[in-house]
């Protein structure tokens, strides 16, 4: 007889510390995930006078712990997660301000696939956000993708995922909820994408779990769809002058009480004619990064009154 598990079944949450080995707090809703460990093996069979590998000669290699987590998350969720993204100090409220910063906190992560008899209770520990996505399309979800890299999975028994409450107070945000300005003026996105890219490395050296997780770089980028019609004035305008800057702009999604904005300086975008697929409207594809300038002009300022 097969114990059949369904994805509808599983949990999961984050939080910063565990108490006796599992997070109290700090469930989120969420669309998929494909955070898992994939240990290798090291195979030293060699020539031996027949072609049979000896299982005397495996042993046990590097356990790699990534994937992705997609969400499309409340305000309140949001607030529990762009920290971690991020890595600055906060400050504000209720309005808060989320900065990049140099280094990057760790979280562990708790999914219960299934909390049932059947099912197990894996924790993640020393997590980081490698690289989170924001994007959105007409009249759909803002969609976040975190992507993850952790440094331990620990198995536990099935059914002692904690019982935590999930956020019910506030409204994900929709597109449609968005107001798009560049260059101080405003206009309707046909989607969009921003990716922020710590470009994560996992140190192993003479472990098998990694002994660090350590940020190489920082790359932020933005990607909207416009109009052509309305976006004409923008074809060659983010090509910086030397020792110039690029575009300001932002993004402002907006639910009730609840206010998330992304913000930015200097967008550099090179030009890219638009095509003519069809009898469809022409459209604009803007794309390019965000930069920092000067000493303390970040690439991207994030704010979020979680409302309601």
């Amino acid at each position: 007889m097969s114990n059949a598990l369904y994805g509808w079944a599983t949990h999961l949450g984050v939080q910063a510390a565990l108490t006796t080995g599992h997070i109290t707090a700090g469930g989120i809703d969420f669309q998929s995930e494909s955070l898992v460990m994939k240990e290798e093996i090291v195979d030293t069979n060699g020539l031996r006078g027949t072609r049979a590998r000896s299982v005397e000669r495996l042993r046990n290699g590097i356990q790699r712990i990534g994937g992705q987590i997609h969400l499309q998350p409340t305000p309140v969720e949001l607030a529990l997660l762009l920290k971690w993204c991020f890595g600055g100090n906060t400050s504000g409220s209720p309005t808060v301000t989320y900065p990049l910063a140099d280094s990057l906190q760790s979280m562990f992560i708790e999914i219960a696939r299934d909390n049932g008899s059947f099912g197990a209770d894996f924790v993640y520990g020393g997590a980081y956000v490698d690289k989170v996505t924001f994007r959105g399309s007409s009249g759909g979800p803002l969609d976040v993708l975190i992507d993850v890299l952790a440094q331990t999975e620990t198995k536990n028994a099935a059914g002692t995922y904690p019982s935590l409450v999930l956020d019910t107070t506030t409204k994900p945000f929709i597109v449609p909820d968005d107001v798009v300005v560049v260059n101080s003026v405003t206009y309707n996105a046909q989607d969009f994408e921003l990716v922020v890219n710590n470009h994560l490395e996992p140190r192993f050296l003479n472990s098998l779990t990694a002994v660090t997780i350590a940020p190489k770089d920082r790359s932020v980028d933005l990607k909207l769809t416009l109009p052509w019609g309305d976006a004409t004035a923008l074809y060659g305008a983010g090509l910086a002058s030397p020792g110039g800057a690029g575009l300001a702009g932002s993004m402002t999604f907006t639910v009730g009480g609840s206010v998330l904005t992304f913000s930015w300086a200097n967008w550099a975008f090179p030009r890219e004619t638009p095509s003519v697929a069809g009898r469809d409207e022409v459209m604009y594809v803007v794309k390019g990064p965000l930069l920092k300038s000067g000493a303390s002009t970040l690439e991207l300022v994030t704010t979020l009154n979680p409302g309601p």
